[in-house]
């Protein structure tokens, strides 16, 4: 089990960051605390002080204590922390992520290969090479590696200090003691796993966190949500899982007119993401053997549902990996000046809304597709690059009319229109 946060924090709600940096430090055991949103290195402000409140008043050492019960209280401070306490707590972790990568392996993996690679445990670059060898995806191997390394680490820390805490005199107990809160604040901080962007989508956000959990572990996720910009748009991609999930399920049914429903639903949805990859494809492959779908027409519906999968999964991966982003002085530029259009996009996104809104009501555009383009409206998200000379002018100057999307039909088929002028 791998568990985590995701903290949408924000510029201009700095009391509500104080208490999400207490309550990450104080109050919750997890891996990993992934921070999004605006003002992050104020946020990491705030963690480091919340780290050395919490840390300055502890002690392993209690009024005439033994060293087992200190010994014993900082292996609580270390559970807490969901640290790695011994070798077999690490092998049993390197089992589960064989299980997990087991399956993308072209032969498998079991017998001899399998007890080969488990004793490999102490050794993750000779790991990593044979896994290699094997045929492994190189980013399933890099994961691997990435997350034995850190747990061989954080492992070896945990004995070092125990062994220190048995070892100490009576004289060097305020040392040991010290020794040991620098080892719990190093402990905190490596959980921290900063998105220091601003306009990261939530395909972008949910890449990372897969990125971060290990091969073959179920990840626990609990969103620490201020509503707005990247947040939202993270929120987004759970509820259109949800829905993908539900037609899922309707696809599979007995009866010929649910699976038709949920067919139907699938081959005009628009939202697919990484969540849907591997359900969709699943499911699919399963529906395509059942009595019901044993027509030229479902089969058909089935590939076009493929199909809109594969597009949208290469559209989200070309937009992961294209283009670096900027940081620096040329970020914080950026940022400055979309701070400064964040009054007249309001009215523009308001006006949009209300032409959304008018062809939802005539019947020119379906419910699905007016909410998809509100949500766009509403995550108000855009990149944070320095404009030039020239198009900050243009801007200042008369803006030109904007193309709106065709509109579709209830049936999700595009209809011709004029296009309408933005007149702000």
């Amino acid at each position: 089990m791998w568990i985590t946060t995701v903290v949408n924090n924000r510029a201009d709600r700095v009391p509500r960051s104080r208490v999400f940096a207490d309550i990450l430090v104080k109050d919750i055991s997890v891996d990993r605390h992934f921070l999004i949103g605006t003002n992050l290195e104020g946020m990491q402000g705030f963690l480091r002080q919340a780290r050395e409140q919490y840390t300055r008043d502890l002690t392993i050492w209690r009024r005439d204590g033994s060293v087992e019960q200190a010994a014993g209280a900082f292996r609580q401070f270390a559970q807490r922390l969901r640290q790695v306490l011994d070798a077999s707590q690490t092998r049993r972790e390197l089992a589960v992520m064989l299980d997990g990568v087991a399956t993308a392996l072209p032969d498998g993996l079991a017998g001899t290969a399998r007890h080969e690679l488990e004793d490999l445990w102490q050794q993750p670059a000779a790991l990593a090479d044979r896994l290699n060898q094997l045929g492994l995806d190189p980013a399933l191997t890099a994961g691997l590696k990435t997350h034995l390394d850190r747990q061989l680490r954080g492992c070896d820390e945990y004995q070092r200090m125990v062994s220190r805490i048995e070892s100490a005199p009576a004289a060097e107990r305020d040392e040991v003691n010290a020794a040991a809160r620098a080892v719990l604040r190093e402990w905190l901080e490596r959980k921290i796993v900063v998105l220091d962007s601003g306009d990261l989508s939530g395909e972008q956000i949910m890449h990372r966190i897969c990125e971060e959990t290990p091969p073959g572990f179920f990840n626990r996720i609990m969103g620490m949500q201020n509503i707005k910009g990247s947040g939202l748009d993270l929120v987004y991609r759970w509820q259109a899982w949800r829905e993908c999930h539900a037609a899922c399920g309707m696809l599979l049914d007995a009866d010929l007119a649910t699976a038709r429903s949920g067919l139907q639903t699938l081959a005009t949805f628009q939202e697919f993401g990484q969540l849907c990859g591997q359900e969709v494809r699943d499911t699919i492959r399963r529906a395509r053997v059942l009595p019901a779908a044993q027509r030229e027409d479902f089969q058909a519906e089935l590939d076009l549902v493929e199909t809109r999968l594969d597009l949208a999964l290469q559209e989200i991966e070309q937009t992961r990996t294209g283009g670096a982003r900027t940081t620096g002085l040329v970020a914080r530029l950026g940022r400055f000046f979309r701070d400064c259009q964040d009054l007249t996009e309001a009215v523009r996104r308001r006006r949009k809304a209300d032409l959304i809104y008018r062809d939802l009501c005539h019947e020119r555009i379906s419910q699905e597709r007016a909410a998809l383009e509100l949500r766009a409206l509403s995550k108000g998200t855009k990149k944070t690059e320095l404009p030039s000379f020239f198009s900050l002018r243009r801007y200042l100057s008369v803006r030109g009319p904007v193309a709106r999307s065709a509109p579709v039909d209830p049936q999700g088929t595009a209809v011709a229109e004029q296009p309408v002028a933005d007149k702000s």
